[in-house]
C-alpha cells in the first residue's frame, strides 16, 4: 500500500514543480515584450461559469471565464474606447487570473487567431488600478519600455 501512496505523491510533486516552472512571474519588460495589446481597461462584465473543451482530455470541460472590457487607455495594440474580450482561468489553485466587473487593472494580452485575448503570464499580466497614483505608476514605468523597444527595431 505505500508503494502506490508514494507513486502517487510523487507524481503530485512532479506536477506541481512543472507547474511552478511554468509560472515564474515576468519581468516587466519580458511582458511587454510577449504582450500584442498593453492597456488599462475597465471591465464592464465578467462571466466565471463557461465550462470549455479540454485541451488535454479530449471530452472534458475545463471551467473558464470570459470578461468583457472597455480600453480606458492604449499603450499599445489597440485604441482608447475599444471593447475587448478576455478569456481568463477562475480556478485560483492554479495561478489562474480573474477579472471581475467594475474593476481598473492595466493588462498585457496576446491571443492565438481569433480566440478571445487571454493575459500573458496568468495573473502577473494583470496590474489593478486601486488609485491615480498607481495609473501614474504604471504609465511611467511602461512608456519607456516600449520607446527603448520602438527605437531598437528602428
Amino acid at each position: 500500500m505505500r508503494i502506490p501512496l508514494l507513486l502517487i505523491t510523487s507524481a503530485s510533486l512532479l506536477v506541481a514543480a512543472v507547474a511552478s516552472a511554468d509560472y515564474a512571474a515576468l519581468p516587466l519588460e519580458k511582458l511587454v515584450t510577449e504582450a500584442t495589446i498593453i492597456a488599462r481597461i475597465r471591465v464592464l462584465k465578467a462571466d466565471s461559469g463557461i465550462a470549455e473543451p479540454s485541451p488535454i482530455h479530449p471530452g472534458t470541460q475545463l471551467p473558464s471565464g470570459r470578461a468583457t472590457c472597455r480600453v480606458v487607455e492604449s499603450f499599445r495594440g489597440t485604441r482608447g474606447g475599444a471593447v475587448l474580450t478576455i478569456q481568463f482561468n477562475p480556478i485560483v489553485i492554479c495561478p489562474g487570473v480573474v477579472y471581475r466587473q467594475g474593476e481598473e487593472c492595466v493588462v498585457f494580452l496576446k491571443r492565438k487567431g481569433e480566440e478571445p485575448w487571454q493575459t500573458v503570464n496568468w495573473d502577473n499580466g494583470k496590474k489593478v488600478i486601486k488609485s491615480s497614483g498607481d495609473v501614474t505608476a504604471w504609465q511611467d514605468k511602461i512608456r519607456p519600455l516600449l520607446r527603448e523597444r520602438d527605437e531598437g527595431t528602428k
